[in-house]
């Protein structure tokens, strides 16, 4: 998609915020690959289709808004007077953790992935409880490609890299954490794997 086109359906979209949000993501996603030295193709489904070490791949991109329970984190933090404080756990007012979550949105949208390829799912997120949660969110996904072996459809996936733009540089994961599944039909090369692992946004 030309830089033309991707206007072309931003206008196509003024009336809906959260598209146009959803949009911008997409092309704030891209530019991250671009930076890294890829080349990107803008699509309609999966959002790009990426050549990085000299291997073509998919990404299918979700935004991630932040969460309420990112205030409440923000509000625990300010008020205590402990030590350490639990952050990021979304069960008492999501009913689901952060690593479901993820693994939810790989699970539904395993039919926008593209066979014979190697897919990854971009999870561009504004809430600090994704943060070092693609490792947890490629297990969980893992967990549901076991209990059903005959989908075809689950092997699609390589692995889920989340792009935590909404904090401070973590240490241990820089502000992109990726990981890989287990059971892809396609494998992606070492060589691939390492140079998504090195991706940083910004």
């Amino acid at each position: 998609m030309c830089v033309d086109a991707f206007e072309k359906k931003l206008r196509d979209n003024a009336t809906s915020p959260t598209q146009v949000s959803n949009h911008l993501s997409e092309a704030r996603v891209g530019l991250m690959f671009v930076a890294s030295g890829s080349q990107v193709t803008m699509r309609e489904s999966p959002e790009l289709m990426i050549e990085l070490v000299g291997e073509l791949f998919y990404a299918e991109v979700k935004r991630f808004l932040r969460k309420g329970q990112d205030t409440l984190d923000e509000l625990a933090e300010r008020n205590t007077r402990a030590l350490f404080v639990r952050v990021g756990d979304t069960f008492p007012t999501e009913k689901r953790e952060p690593w479901e979550q993820i693994a939810d949105v790989a699970l539904k949208k395993r039919n926008q992935y593209v066979v014979g390829a190697a897919n990854i799912l971009v999870i561009d997120s504004d809430s600090e409880a994704l943060e070092g949660m693609a490792l947890s969110g490629a297990n969980g996904y893992d967990a549901e490609v076991r209990r059903s072996p005959d989908d075809a459809a689950l092997r699609r996936l390589n692995g889920i890299m989340i792009i935590n733009v909404c904090q401070s540089i973590s240490v241990q994961y820089g502000n992109v954490d990726f990981a890989v599944t287990r059971y892809p039909s396609r494998r992606m090369s070492a060589a691939l794997e390492i140079a998504l692992r090195k991706i940083r946004f910004g």
